[in-house]
């Protein structure tokens, strides 16, 4: 979920808010993504056209963009790809929308997307994948069904735990769920009405939670937007690539340069010789996945090594790149140390043979997070208060215009915890379980603009990810 509010903020971080504010003609976007350098980009004097056909354009490819996700993602659980840092699809989608406005572009440069319009689209796809994606709704649909439909004598879970949930959040109706889970139904029949009623009420309930968490994201997103930009700096990996695909001289900058060119030829040669692989075995693979090293240590103590993968692949090697370089050291070279941690417990005769002992490492991760947690909102005091200062002096600040976007954050952050307080309240959940979880929740929001590719690399590409 905080991917959301993080796509639109990320983006318009680096090609900033003045995009949407001013025309084309006073733009200036300094910054080559793709050589790191600095310098001009041509500006375009004329008119800026509407946003309309963002919109437009959007309303279309998210229909597509969740279908898509859905069937390879749900039905044929061939791929993961919301899992990974960067979306495929939406990335997809916007490489053959750019191509597309290159030759609109030659026929009538007016009628061209400007880039903005170009990111919008973008980011209306990310948000999709968002909902649509892994642990969100698809999640979800399991959930609101699951256990009145597996619930049986056997098992014994209608007395155990059906009265820790409330049923105007699950699906209750056995009827309804066969619908679900058996299909060959059509909600056009004559129990079509009865299917929808059944499944309307939780789902409306749950999508009035999921809008109030995007909702109270925008508004932190708000309120830090100037602290991560300004005084953080951080560096949003994962915008580079659509930033540099949709600028106004990509067709010079980015796909014509050969550096990218051989970068996506080495991928796609691994990509395209492996599917061959997959259809013909006598294609000989290139293995990039991961490849666990556990298995080689079988003699003590080197056997408590644990699950140590290596792998080699393209595109994570490529997002390092982009990331901070004492960032992707830290995920290399700690793991190596967990490793080697575990190794020197079982040497010393330090590991609990249930696993829960030395190095302890779930600990030593769940310590980190709180500590990182309470160190970013302690170094950012200052700026929480002069955000404070601004909101309460409205039209008397400094900057009025962001003093009243400052007061709307705070006002909607506060409804929408009153929201979830209610929330929790009458599902049963207790307010210090409710104070933690969310909290939780809402801290992780931080790391991800800078270190959103940690999680992936530091168990997908471990071992020579260094750049």
């Amino acid at each position: 979920m905080p991917a959301i509010s993080r796509a639109g903020m990320s983006l318009f971080s680096q090609y900033d808010r003045s995009m949407i504010d001013t025309p084309p003609a006073q733009v200036d976007l300094k910054t080559d993504l793709v050589s790191g350098t600095d310098k001009e980009q041509p500006c375009i004097a004329s008119a800026r056209p509407p946003i309309w056909r963002s919109l437009i354009l959007g309303a279309f490819l998210v229909p597509l963009n969740v279908v898509w996700t859905t069937a390879v993602e749900v039905r044929w659980y061939t791929l993961d790809g919301t899992s990974l840092p960067l979306f495929i699809t939406p990335v997809f989608l916007l490489f053959v929308l750019t191509l597309a406005n290159f030759a609109i572009g030659r026929l009538s440069p007016k009628a061209r997307l400007r880039q903005y319009e170009l990111l919008l689209v973008y980011i209306m796809l990310v948000t999709s994948c968002s909902f649509a994606g892994q642990d969100t709704l698809q999640n979800l649909f399991g959930f609101i069904g699951h256990a009145y439909w597996n619930a049986n004598p056997s098992n014994n879970w209608q007395r155990l735990f059906f009265h820790f949930l409330p049923s105007f959040l699950v699906v209750t109706d056995k009827d309804a769920l066969a619908g679900y889970y058996q299909g060959n139904v059509s909600i056009y029949g004559a129990n079509g009405r009865h299917y929808l009623m059944s499944w309307i009420v939780p789902l409306a309930i749950w999508g009035f939670f999921f809008l109030t968490l995007v909702g109270m994201y925008l508004c932190m997103v708000i309120l830090v937007r100037r602290q991560w930009i300004e005084s953080e700096k951080l560096t949003f990996p994962i915008v580079q690539l659509p930033i540099a695909m949709t600028a106004d001289d990509a067709g010079v900058s980015f796909f014509k340069n050969p550096r990218m060119w051989v970068g996506f030829g080495v991928a796609a040669c691994v990509s395209f010789f492996n599917g061959l692989h997959v259809l013909y075995p006598s294609v000989p693979q290139l293995n990039v996945k991961l490849y666990d090293l556990h298995n080689v240590a079988v003699l003590p103590p080197w056997n408590a090594i644990g699950q140590t993968t290596s792998s080699f692949y393209p595109f994570a090697i490529g997002l390092a790149y982009f990331m901070p370089v004492h960032l992707s050291f830290s995920c290399w070279f700690f793991f190596l140390v967990s490793r080697l941690m575990r190794v020197a417990g079982a040497a010393y005769g330090l590991n609990d043979p249930s696993g829960a002992g030395y190095p302890g490492l779930g600990q030593q991760a769940t310590g980190a997070w709180v500590g990182i947690g309470v160190m970013l909102l302690y170094s950012a005091r200052g700026y929480f208060a002069d955000v404070l200062r601004s909101a309460w002096q409205g039209t008397r600040s400094v900057k009025p215009r962001e003093a009243a976007e400052y007061r709307w954050a705070l006002i909607g952050l506060l409804t929408g915890t009153v929201l979830i307080g209610i929330f929790c309240a009458v599902i049963g959940m207790s307010l210090l379980a409710a104070v933690l979880f969310f909290g939780m929740v809402f801290r992780y929001t931080r790391l991800p603009p800078q270190r959103k590719i940690n999680d992936f690399i530091s168990h997908a590409t471990n071992i020579g990810i260094q750049k």
